[in-house]
């Protein structure tokens, strides 16, 4: 393993943490600046108008800032992390379209209510876009986190970088709301083209939540996409099937298979759905409950298969390493301290994935206090061990 090889795992954490949050920040300000033009139908363009859309986007913004900060705990691991993300993105998505149903069925009743024009208004608003500005709010605090989780002893310039991202987003969405979209697809389109980038960004958290469990594997997680693609794309039919002939039990096996590869690939929208599917036909939900949440498991499983074939498309074999041992731990400790001296935390994946060969090379003592280390992510020590060894010989303590 070479340390440009070593590398490109936290380039493409680093790419997909940022993109997120200019996509995410962009989007909820295109809602935002749309949101006018969807009410004034029903309540016109004032001053009133406005300001309750602002309050109540603001109100959602912040109140989703404030559970991301809960949900990005330092207990909680990447992983859990990544598929928090994810989820928050996926219900930033299905809230952004079910404003645009919500807005006919209930602006008629609400403003003929007699509660006045300033009531109906701010409650109106708050029930259209609250929510995907709560959800979308919750992204930033855990990319914040899993980007300072990068370099944790030096996480000011990642704060910088992460604000700096997150309103040049908002500028973005904007301008790209004001002058490109509702000219070109109108509100109504532009609300759906953001609810789409929300799920593609969700799916794209969750490709890279699989491909990190299986980091170093790539071949290893292209077959495991790979399989998945081929038994899971007709999945729904084939529950639908079941339950039309009366197999309710083949129906649910299938259902509990697509939540467990799902989980497997990372694709944690697809494996909640299908748990919903499954819990709903064992215990006998009514048929039109259950059919809504096929409908939803279809939703959130045709953006993964095609995420998954246009990868497919793309993907090349990529060499593996020499299985000398020896070798193998020079190669890492160099990569290591490359990693440790960045204050690089996939210095800490890099370290689990060749402690065999390490803990053969170093020898226990050495071994264990280097791992101490890197655990606590005390990085400049972990650098004076690596550089004690000698990366020629490989040498260990006399034990």
């Amino acid at each position: 393993m070479t340390v440009a090889a070593t590398s490109r795992p936290a380039v493409l954490r680093r790419i997909i943490l940022d993109l997120t949050l200019l996509l995410s920040a962009a989007c909820g300000l295109v809602v935002e600046i749309v949101a006018g033009r969807l009410i004034a139908p029903y309540v016109g363009m004032s001053l009133y108008t406005w300001t309750a859309i602002i309050a109540v986007v603001l109100a959602g913004l912040s109140a989703g800032h404030w559970i991301g900060g809960q949900l990005a705990t330092a207990q909680a691991s990447d992983t859990v992390m990544i598929r928090r993300l994810s989820l928050a993105l996926v219900f930033a998505s299905v809230s952004s379209l079910a404003s645009l149903g919500l807005l006919r069925m209930i602006s008629g009743p609400l403003l003929s209510s007699g509660m006045g024009d300033v009531p109906a208004v701010i409650l109106l608003c708050t029930a259209l876009f609250l929510l995907p500005s709560l959800f979308v709010g919750i992204v930033a605090p855990i990319v914040t986190r899993l980007a300072v989780d990068q370099r944790p002893n030096d996480p000011g310039p990642v704060i910088g970088r992460m604000y700096a991202l997150g309103t040049l987003g908002s500028i973005a969405g904007t301008l790209s709301a004001g002058y490109l979209f509702i000219a070109w697809i109108g509100s109504t389109g532009t609300i759906v083209a953001v609810a789409v980038t929300y799920a593609g960004l969700a799916v794209l958290c969750a490709l890279y939540a699989g491909l990190r469990r299986v980091l170093g594997r790539r071949d290893r997680y292209l077959n495991m996409l790979s399989r998945f693609l081929d038994g899971q794309s007709q999945v729904v039919h084939r529950i639908r099937s079941a339950l039309a002939e009366g197999e309710a039990a083949t129906a649910e096996r299938e259902a509990h298979t697509a939540r467990s590869t799902g989980a497997n690939i990372g694709a944690s929208a697809v494996a909640q759905c299908a748990e919903a599917v499954e819990v709903a036909i064992r215990t006998g939900e009514p048929a039109p409950r259950i059919g809504a949440l096929i409908e939803a498991l279809d939703l959130s499983l045709q953006p993964v298969l095609h995420g998954i074939a246009a990868l497919a498309e793309v993907a090349e074999p990529q060499p593996q390493p020499s299985g000398d041992t020896t070798e193998s731990a020079i190669q890492a400790l160099n990569a290591l301290s490359h990693l440790l001296a960045d204050d690089d935390a996939e210095a800490q994946d890099l370290f689990a994935a060749h402690g065999a060969a390490l803990r053969e090379t170093l020898g226990s003592k050495r071994y264990t206090a280097l791992a101490s280390a890197i655990d606590q992510f005390d990085f400049e020590t972990a650098r004076s061990i690596c550089a004690a060894v000698d990366l020629q010989s490989g040498a260990k303590e006399t034990v």
